[in-house]
């Protein structure tokens, strides 16, 4: 076996070899080599001393060169000494960490995280239950505990996603062995390790030269306690990102008072979702004053009240605020936050977004909030919100997006102090009011300049109470290209008029723009509008329930249109479209709905010469046409696109006669399910013989 033992170690009978050579020859020359030692190796020079200063007579030649053969000799043996102490010295790094995972039911169960055995594949293997198994991530547990070897050969400086996902991991006390005094990475190390509650094993690690504990803990939903990390050096580390984020049972974060996390860089989400949290005064010290990101770091922390131990925090290199109280549910008082420097900030989105309890803005009134280029949800679902005042005088003029600022603020009533807002460099509003319930007055918007948007929305979407459009009666909307449900619910509406003189010529996506307006009588404004660039006009006027005459729309040029899906869906009072007569289909591909649930519809003559050969979608089309019962207008329709024909005609429940469509070519239908079910008197579906479909398909057709 030579100088090696089985595990690579030095045989007993090895040692010995060594340590008897070295001592012979050490005596041999005592008087002729100079020794030292280091560390327990024999170190010599390759130079011949003499036996004594006073010794003048040369030696002879024989016994030079008996020194030198000697003396190489005992360097030969050295250095075999030295690889076999480097073989010793790997073997004590040997660590072997006990584990036991708990399984509810027999089946396969994560180990370790498959990106750490992919990172460290040479320097683990793994024992089950007393017998050693390939390396993989997934084994089979019985059912109940399982006990776990893992042996790592060396000191590990990637730990990242060492446990991620082991859900079934609960008892880890073997971890107090490792050493990770090397380690520079812990992300996502114990991530989604639900059953893991005590933290102990980790209290004497050595994590000094830790640099990112990105999502650490993150999943650990019955932690409650992190006592034991009270003594970890984090003074390297630079991303806490996401570290505590879903620990849904953490109440204590005590331990973190004493950290000194002024190096790091990033907070994101380091608490977020942790919902039972109610105490952060152990935070109140922190030195954040390098950090340029704090996005959720708070978020749905719903039960945190107090922000107080934050009032004395720099901020002041933070440019990312997106979202750090959001659903904050239980937030009342922003008073802490008052002296905040947020100057360098560009992301405020969602920034207390779902702050339910939130009455009172005036602590943010001085912020200055000049460089933000973000305002997106801002305040979006903050349903106590009434008074904007305290923003009055804050300078957007560099924002870019709005989009869904006030979304939801369903008390909010008054927006007034918006009235000197600078927009002009935003191309996004959209949802900006959206659900808005309360809200009657817009008067404060007239001077915007919003000549660089693009998107238009949802603005107003569920402004219940909206009735006075005249505000926005100047607004320049030329560039914009999206409208899509820009009034849509505003029950109240009546009156379009102050929208008569709108460039709308860009605008691709129409669709929903006045849906749901169930006061809505008169469509003469919408006379002389440019919609030939327009794609989508799917459900515009669809559930607008007083709607009577379609006339101002008969010259539209909806040539471009690919999609007309529910566009006068529900319009139940509707009789007469004989204005659509002259509109130009042939590029529509979908007519879906577009005339379902309009209850008076009886004439349908206007239908006529419409070219609808590449419409591939008729699903639902008359769909609750309960008046109609005349289909002689759609005797020449190309249908021959057409794949689904579903719902087409069901409860049109006058319809006696389909004979008209006798001569349909319908081949290319895959589906006809209830295309006249609740017809109830039509009995003669013999007209349809002439289909060329299955028998399958045509048995579900009514």
């Amino acid at each position: 076996m030579g100088c090696l033992g089985s595990k690579g170690m030095l045989s007993n009978e090895a040692r010995k070899d060594v340590n008897n050579s070295k001592e012979n020859l050490s005596k041999k020359n005592e008087s002729s080599i100079k020794k030292k030692t280091n560390n327990g190796n024999l170190i010599t020079s390759n130079c011949i001393f003499k036996e004594n200063n006073d010794t003048k007579e040369e030696e002879n030649k024989d016994t030079k060169e008996k020194k030198k053969s000697d003396i190489n000799e005992i360097n030969e043996n050295i250095n075999k000494n030295k690889e076999s102490n480097n073989e010793i010295k790997d073997e004590e790094e040997e660590t072997n960490i006990n584990l036991i995972y708990y399984a509810a039911k027999k089946g396969l169960y994560p180990i370790l995280g498959n990106d750490f055995i992919e990172n460290n594949k040479d320097s683990i293997k793994i024992i089950v239950n007393n017998k050693q198994e390939e390396l993989e991530q997934f084994h089979e547990f019985r059912q109940g505990d399982n006990f776990i070897s893992i042996i790592i050969k060396k000191k590990l400086i990637n730990l990242s996603h060492m446990f991620d996902h082991c859900e079934t991991l609960y008892i880890f006390g073997g971890l107090r062995f490792l050493d990770v005094s090397q380690s520079t990475n812990f992300e996502y190390m114990f991530s989604n390790c639900k059953l893991i509650s005590d933290l102990e094993p980790l209290q004497n690690w050595n994590v000094s030269n830790g640099k990112s504990f990105k999502g650490m803990f993150s999943g650990c939903l019955s932690l409650k306690d992190i006592k034991p990390l009270n003594n970890w050096n984090v003074s390297n580390v630079n991303i806490f990102k996401s570290m505590f984020s879903g620990c849904l049972s953490l109440i204590n974060i005590k331990a973190l008072e004493y950290w000194s996390v002024s190096n790091c860089n990033n907070f994101e989400s380091i608490f977020y979702r942790c919902s039972s949290l109610t105490d952060i005064n152990p935070l109140e010290n922190w030195n954040v004053s390098n950090c340029d990101n704090i996005s959720g770091m708070f978020s749905r922390c719903s039960l945190l009240k107090d922000l107080r131990p934050l009032r004395k925090w720099n901020v002041s290199n933070c440019n990312n605020f997106e979202g750090v109280f959001s659903h904050c549910s239980s937030l009342t008082d922003l008073k802490p936050l008052e002296n905040w420097n947020i100057s360098k900030g560009k992301d405020l989105g969602f920034m207390f977004s779902d702050c339910s309890s939130l009455t009172d803005l005036k602590p943010l009134e001085n912020w200055n909030v000049s460089n933000c280029e973000s305002f997106n949800g801002m305040f979006s679902n903050c349903s106590s919100l009434k008074d904007l005042k305290p923003l009055e005088n804050w300078n957007v003029s560099n924002s870019k997006s709005f989009n869904g600022m006030f979304c939801k603020c369903s008390s909010l009533i008054d927006i007034n102090p918006l009235d000197n807002w600078n927009v002009s460099n935003c191309n996004n509003i959209e949802s900006i009011f959206y659900g808005c319930s309360s809200l009657t007055n817009i008067k404060s918007l007239e001077n915007w300049n919003v000549s660089n948007c693009k998107s238009f929305k949802d603005i107003f979407y569920e402004c219940t109470l909206l009735k006075d459009l005249g505000p926005l009666q100047k607004w320049n909307v030329s560039n914009c290209n999206n409208f899509e449900g820009l009034f849509s619910h505003c029950s109240s509406l009546t009156d379009l008029k102050p929208l008569e003189n709108w460039n709308v010529s860009k605008g691709k996506d129409l669709g929903f723009m006045f849906s749901d307006c169930s006061s809505l009588t008169d469509l003469k404004p919408l006379e002389n509008w440019n919609v030939s660039n327009c794609e989508r006009f799917n459900g515009m006027f669809s559930k607008c329930s007083s709607l009577t005459d379609l006339k101002p729309l008969e010259n539209w040029n909806v040539s471009n249109c690919n999609c007309f899906r529910g566009l006068f869906n529900e319009c139940s009072s509707l009789k007469d479209i004989k204005p659509l007569q002259n509109w130009d289909f042939s590029n529509g591909k979908s007519l879906q709905n577009m005339f379902s649930y309009c209850s008076l519809l009886t004439d349908i003559k206007a239908l006529e010469n419409w070219n609808v050969s590449n419409c591939n979608n008729l699903w639902g089309l008359f769909n609750e046409c309960s008046s109609l019962a005349d289909l002689k207008p759609l005797e020449n329709w190309d249908v021959s696109n057409c794949k689904d024909f579903s719902y087409m005609f069901s409860y049109c429940s006058s319809l006696t006669d389909i004979k008209p469509l006798q001569n349909w070519n319908v081949s290319n239908g895959s589906d006809f399910k209830n295309m006249f079910s609740g017809c109830h008197r039509l009995s003669d579906l013999s007209p349809l013989q002439n289909w060329k479909i299955s028998k399958d398909k045509l048995k579900f057709i009514k």
